[in-house]
C-alpha cells in the first residue's frame, strides 16, 4: 500500500478479514497450534488470496480418505 501497489492497497482493505484467516490457520498443527485445519480455512485463505492477486483458479489438491 505504502508503495502504491494494487495489490497492497486491496490488501490493506482487507486486513481485518485476512487476520481472522491467518489466526485460525495458525491454531492449527501445520502452523503453531493443536487442533486440525478446515477445508474451510484453506477455502477461505485461498480465496482472499486469489482475489487480491487476480488469480482465476487455485492448485487442485486430492483427497484423503478421511474414514481410516
Amino acid at each position: 500500500e505504502a508503495l502504491d501497489q494494487p495489490e497492497g492497497k486491496q490488501f490493506a482493505s482487507r486486513a481485518e478479514q485476512f487476520r481472522k484467516i491467518q489466526s485460525a490457520r495458525n491454531g492449527s498443527w501445520l502452523a503453531h497450534g493443536l487442533g486440525p485445519c478446515h477445508a474451510e480455512t484453506y477455502e477461505s485463505l485461498s480465496l482472499l488470496v486469489r482475489e487480491i492477486l487476480e488469480i482465476a483458479e487455485g492448485p487442485s489438491f486430492p483427497k484423503l480418505d478421511e474414514s481410516v
